[in-house]
């Protein structure tokens, strides 16, 4: 691949690249933690197994109340992103490729996905923090 990346990016990668490891086995960890303390009938949990076929880059869950979860769960300081809120097939690069095609699935699950926090920072303690926050929700 040819990225381009600038010299400050590569500098600071190169730095964390002795942790990638590390930080990817933390994440599978905040991932096993959030699916055993998540026990919300309403919410649905997107897990991958094996679970070590993945770094969980994101941890998405998916509910039907997404934008009521959001905003929950920023009143009490618990940030959330939703990643890919447009899908594939509706962006306009892909507007001709896609003509007249349907996905009704992925247009349900791209209005219900919402991604949690799972920086390997987090600690055990704000994981629990966050699991709480949602099955009170």
């Amino acid at each position: 691949f040819n990225c381009r990346m600038d010299p400050i990016q590569a500098a600071v990668l190169r730095v964390k690249l002795p942790y990638l490891d590390r930080d990817n086995r933390r994440r599978r960890e905040i991932a096993s933690a959030y699916a055993g303390l998540i026990t919300s009938p309403s919410i649905r949990l997107h897990i991958v197994t094996p679970p070590e076929s993945t770094n969980y880059h994101q941890f998405i869950i998916e509910t039907a109340q997404r934008d009521i979860l959001r905003s929950h769960l920023a009143d009490r300081g618990i940030g959330t992103d939703i990643h890919y809120a447009v899908p594939p097939h509706r962006q306009p690069c892909y507007a001709r490729q896609f003509a007249g095609q349907n996905f009704p699935i992925t247009d349900r699950i791209a209005g219900r996905v919402l991604s949690l926090p799972i920086a390997p920072y987090l600690t055990d303690s704000e994981i629990e923090t966050i699991a709480t926050a949602i099955r009170n929700f």
